[in-house]
């Protein structure tokens, strides 16, 4: 009686649209009828594009299609199955109700824009199956507070998480050896940045307005920084780098830097 209890409740959270009720309840189908015939009931049919509240998507879905559910702004959470290869293009681009997402261990793209504009998005857990993020895809998350980078990302794409100014620090992956054009700008509440000894070059624009930035520790390896890299950064007061970027500061608008510290190498 009490692992049908245990079901019934978790038949009822599901229900509710909580994220890991459903991903109980999809464990518990393969065996049980009842648990099966509850999930059927949460599954999204494709028949309303004004989708409301939890989209739970069918297992042996391998691609979300172009601006499949493009300014659909009802949608709460969202549990992507676990046969998902690829997100395309705009797929959830101005979904501004958009809270939480699933995202599963088979996934390996996130296109151009998937989940731009999606101001109500408040954390990103990416497994370590991805290794390609579209440029812009996370740009204009407002209220983004945490995000889980996969491990084997080798690029943070131009534009990617501009204009996410609640987002308060990001670990960069070990494997990432570029960050593109304006790839942070105007993320105004970074205070916390880790980048990787592999990269070799920022782009144009890279921290452009990172008003919180106080400090920054920049790897031996780095070769190239762009134009205005660190523009605007008006709090950066510390710097840490080698030689080989040593005119980085040069001519910035805004910048008060009081310690510049040489690695020798």
């Amino acid at each position: 009686e009490s692992d049908n209890e245990d079901l019934q409740k978790i038949i009822l959270d599901a229900s509710n649209g909580e994220v890991s009720a459903i991903l109980k309840l999809k464990k518990l189908a393969k065996e049980n009828i009842q648990a099966k015939e509850s999930l059927e009931k949460l599954y999204y049919n494709g028949d309303n594009k004004n989708a409301v509240g939890t989209l739970v998507l069918r297992d042996g879905l391998k691609y979300i299609d172009e601006r499949a559910f493009q300014g659909c702004i009802n949608i709460v959470k969202v549990v992507l199955p676990d046969s998902l290869v690829g997100i395309y293009n705009d797929a959830f681009q101005d979904c501004i109700s958009l809270e939480d997402v699933y995202f599963p261990q088979t996934l390996t793209s996130i296109g151009q824009q998937a989940f731009d504009g999606c101001t109500n998005l408040k954390k990103i857990n990416l497994p370590d199956s991805v290794t390609e993020i579209g440029d812009e895809a996370f740009k204009g998350c407002t209220n983004l507070k945490e995000v889980k980078l996969p491990a084997g990302l080798t690029k943070i794409g131009n534009i990617l998480f501009s204009g996410c100014e609640s987002l308060p620090k990001i670990e960069i992956p070990d494997s990432v050896t570029t960050i593109g054009n304006w790839a942070f700008n105007g993320c105004t509440a970074l205070k916390e940045i880790n980048l990787p000894d592999n990269l070799t070059s920022i782009g144009n624009y890279a921290f452009q307005d990172c008003t919180g930035l106080k400090e920054i520790n920049l790897p031996d390896n780095l070769t190239t920084i762009d134009n205005w890299a660190f523009d605007g950064c008006t709090d950066l007061k510390s710097v840490t780098c080698s030689g080989k970027v040593k005119d980085l500061f040069s001519g910035y608008s805004g910048l008060n830097i009081e310690k510049i510290t040489w690695n020798i190498i």
